[in-house]
């Protein structure tokens, strides 16, 4: 049974280089059409002077085009992939006579570089936009398949082509799902239908980047919303003024001590700002009163929280922040509101943020009183520390103050990134 297993891999071998000996030979009549063609257009076309074109051998040629797009300005993000109007591509190939049909087939319409194997291709890569990678999957030393997978990070746009002339499902599938692949061609493949599919895949790669862009464009005018809120309710109460921009820093400072994700961090920061998005609801003569409020006073801003979770509840994109703007006033032995949440229960963005609420609303003035100094105002919220505040995160607030330059630090505005203003 072992000698028939043997003589079986013997056939398939034979098999494959037959395979790749018609490949050679449809490659090099290609190329013969192509210089063909090429002599016809010289002797149509005015002589003009150009520089010698090497054959590829063609990692030495990937290179000066890469050392070159480190040294380019970073181009907007819709017209990344291109170079002089025209798309960049880069084609992966170990045998010269393929890289040269594929260098022959695209050069016309787009800036193509070219790399005689996986390693040369990453080198190749280095600071351009490329918007096409095309590589053959089978080659000496790394996998197409491989090369592809570590571009993901590097060049997460890209649109990715293997070339095979195998048909083995399990290596197309993990080709695919590893290196991100948005489509396999067989080989010998046909010049007019490559095409084609290069066409679909560069139609592809700009709608990604028109999304991307629209996106982006859709978060700065989020962005530009929540700071006329701000205005907004800064307008209605002078005395809070910047109010919720001082919560969401010292929210983030303390953030910063507890190694948040990047992503808890964001939505501590927009529902900091947006805390108090509920006063919006409540009375001016209420919210401007020099003196005590009367318990039907009291009871009808103490609606603001449940008032701010009914605003932003309908906007997708504020969910998240539902809990820091809603648990903000509730205390963690259940003495708090809207619903009188007790510890845990309560959820730990609110927990940091309504220490930061206190504090600051503690060293500010108020129509009913003076801001206090930075020393009363800490014994104030470290007197609350295990009753209604939480105990770890107040002692960390604690050191966090003591160590401030200011009791009055500069506002954070949604939509700056955290590592921009210096807060960590």
């Amino acid at each position: 049974m072992g000698q028939e297993n043997l003589e079986d891999e013997r056939e398939r071998r034979r098999q494959e280089r037959l395979e790749r000996r018609k490949r050679r030979e449809a490659t090099r009549r290609e190329l013969g059409s192509f210089a063909d063609e090429e002599s016809t257009e010289s002797e149509e076309a005015p002589p003009q002077e150009e520089p010698v074109e090497k054959a590829p051998a063609v990692a030495a040629e990937a290179a000066p085009a890469a050392s070159e797009g480190r040294d380019r300005v970073r181009r907007p993000r819709s017209e990344r992939g291109r170079q002089d109007g025209k798309y960049t591509v880069l084609v992966v190939d170990d045998e010269p006579d393929n890289l040269e049909l594929l260098r022959r087939t695209f050069r016309r319409e787009y800036n193509v570089l070219a790399a005689d194997s996986g390693f040369a291709a990453l080198d190749a890569v280095k600071g351009e936009d490329v918007a096409l990678i095309i590589s053959d999957q089978r080659m000496p030393g790394m996998t197409g398949a491989e090369m592809l997978a570590r571009t993901v990070d590097t060049h997460p746009d890209t649109i990715r082509l293997i070339l095979t002339a195998y048909t083995d499902v399990k290596d197309l599938i993990s080709a695919i799902n590893e290196g991100k692949v948005y489509r396999y061609v067989t080989k010998p493949w046909d010049p007019d239908e490559l095409k084609l599919t290069v066409t679909r895949a560069l139609e592809a790669y700009q709608l990604q980047l028109d999304n991307k862009m629209l996106l982006e464009r859709l978060r700065e005018n989020f962005a530009k919303t929540l700071q006329i809120l701000a205005v907004t309710l800064d307008a209605r109460d002078p005395y809070t003024a910047g109010h919720t921009g001082r919560v969401a820093y010292w929210s983030l400072e303390i953030a910063a001590r507890i190694n948040l994700s990047e992503e808890e961090k964001e939505i501590l920061r927009t529902g900091s700002f947006l805390h108090d998005i509920g006063k919006i609801g409540v009375k001016e003569a209420v919210l401007h009163k020099n003196g005590r409020l009367t318990d039907e006073e009291y009871q009808h801003i103490m609606q603001h929280p449940s008032v701010g979770a009914r605003i932003i509840e309908p906007m997708p994109d504020l969910a998240p922040m539902i809990p820091v703007v809603k648990y903000h006033h509730e205390k963690l032995d259940g003495t708090g509101y809207p619903e009188g949440l007790k510890g845990d229960q309560i959820p730990l963005l609110a927990r940091i943020a309504s220490i930061a609420d206190i504090y600051d609303a503690l060293v500010t003035d108020r129509p009913y009183r003076k801001g206090m100094p930075r020393e009363q105002a800490l014994e104030i919220v470290e007197s609350a520390k295990g009753k209604h505040l939480d105990p770890d995160l107040t002692a960390i607030f604690t050191e966090i103050v003591q160590a401030s330059p200011t009791d009055l630090p500069a506002p954070i505005m949604p939509g700056i990134a955290v590592g921009e203003n210096g807060d960590g």
